[in-house]
């Protein structure tokens, strides 16, 4: 097994203070938990959960990179309180991040070369790592113009896209062929983080057309922040792809990716892998990718409400919305907005102008209950069941209901394996595909309390 050693870098920032991650002010429910017990889902843009677990073979698949939007594609971050992957689970990016293009050179800052001149093979895409060159295999002659992308510097702060490897040269002729895409890009963010499955932005790999060889794709990039961080055997790969290798040339490999540890220590069992895409040529190896731990004290808060997570020892029980922390108002609303552990208790009914607070919702003068605390039934929320332009792709399982699709306008949250529905749970006990926006999704989940609290009254 190849060891990698972890370079140490200081930002001169507590984590309790580095990127703060603030969240729609007009949110007013708490987050939901993601849930996966075996499930493959496809998820993408930026998530908000309370707890994360990830069980029994789960996993995500990030989608690929759609040459639009590098943060609704190809790019997933995970912003929660608390989050597992068991040792049977993944987070996976592969080949999700700057694409391989029909008889053109890679995409992405330090793609590969050599489509519009090399009637051969051609370069690797670059990353931390540089690409390798296209070769003839005779000798492992260097071929001119089939050079491999650069290695890039990365950020201490954040992690992108790896750069894909070029198509097979097309000076004698359009092929149609097209280099290896790089690897996506992985955020998570929490309190505690246990990594004891796999998370991967691996490059995917070049291929052979007409007997000509096209690059590899770099690996893409991996962030992990957080207060507490674990791992038992769990791996973070950022792998560079080999190259295609025809019978006279051989395509450069992808350059390795980037993995940055925003974490007080690196755990004992974690393994990382970083290398470039492999080579007959050494001419034509990807160069190698690197890993950055950047030490850190302190508890986050990562939603920047002042109050660091209850994962890591602070007071915040849910430290991925600004609007629950121990001083915020009690609301009557089925959520525990002030972390004393019961939902509505205190004062929650002071938000139902004079009427009482009843199983998550203010009493109406029939003796029914209102579902707002704050003003009137909003009229749109009859149509919110049908919008997609919600911002959100929370996934979570109802009971009977293994596997599915939600959309939304920043991310998405597809299953791979069957029809049924997979909703997002609401802990009021409303289950719905998707909230309808920052504001509609207060309305609409509500409302939704309104109807089962009045179904259960019907007379039978």
């Amino acid at each position: 097994m190849t060891s990698v050693r972890v370079r140490a870098r200081s930002l001169g920032l507590a984590l309790a203070s580095a990127v703060p991650l603030l969240l729609a002010a007009g949110k007013a429910m708490a987050s939901p938990d993601l849930v996966l017990d075996g499930q493959t889902v496809s998820m993408s843009g930026t998530q908000h959960y309370r707890y994360v677990r990830l069980l029994n073979g789960a996993r995500i698949v990030v989608p690929a990179y759609d040459g639009q939007s590098g943060t609704t594609t190809g790019r997933l971050e995970v912003i929660a309180t608390d989050i597992l992957i068991d040792g049977t689970s993944s987070i996976d990016a592969d080949a999700a991040g700057f694409r391989g293009l029909v008889d053109q050179n890679g995409e992405g800052l330090a793609g590969g070369k050599g489509a519009l001149v090399s009637a051969d093979a051609t370069g690797g895409g670059g990353h931390a790592g540089k690409g390798g060159d296209g070769v003839l295999l005779a000798g492992c002659a260097p071929i001119a113009g089939a050079t491999g992308g650069a290695a890039l510097t990365g950020s201490l702060t954040d992690v992108t896209f790896g750069s894909a490897g070029s198509a097979p040269g097309t000076a004698g002729g359009g092929s149609g062929g097209r280099g290896g895409s790089g690897g996506g890009a992985i955020v998570l963010r929490a309190g505690k983080i246990e990594i004891s499955g796999t998370v991967t932005a691996n490059g995917g790999p070049g291929e052979v057309v007409a007997d000509d060889s096209s690059g590899g794709g770099a690996g893409g990039g991996v962030l992990v922040q957080t207060s507490y961080f674990q791992s038992f055997g769990g791996r973070i790969d950022v792998l560079g792809a080999s190259g295609g290798t025809s019978t006279d040339d051989e395509g450069g490999g992808g350059g390795g990716g980037r993995v940055l540890l925003l974490v007080p220590a690196f755990p004992n069992d974690l393994h990382l892998g970083i290398l470039g895409g492999a080579a007959t040529c050494a001419a034509a190896q990807g160069g190698l990718g690197d890993a950055t731990l950047v030490p850190s004290s302190g508890c986050v808060d990562l939603d920047g409400d002042g109050y660091t997570s209850a994962a890591c020892g602070g007071s915040d029980c849910d430290d991925s919305d600004p609007l629950v922390h121990p001083n915020a108002t009690e609301l009557c609303n089925g959520q525990d907005d002030d972390c004393s552990g019961v939902a509505d208790d205190h004062d929650a009914s002071a938000s139902c102008q004079g009427a009482a607070c009843v199983a998550g919702a203010c009493a109406t003068a029939d003796g029914g209950s209102d579902a707002l605390a704050d003003g009137p039934l909003d009229a749109e929320a009859s149509d919110a069941t049908s919008s997609s332009d919600t911002g959100w792709a929370d996934v979570v399982p109802d009971a009977g209901a293994d596997d599915a699709e939600t959309d939304g306008a920043t991310g998405s949250a597809t299953s791979s394996e069957g029809s049924q529905d997979v909703s997002l749970v609401l802990r009021g006990g409303c289950s719905l595909g998707a909230p309808g926006g920052a504001g509609g999704g207060r309305w609409l989940w509500l409302g939704c309390v309104v109807l089962v609290f009045r179904h259960l009254r019907r007379p039978r």
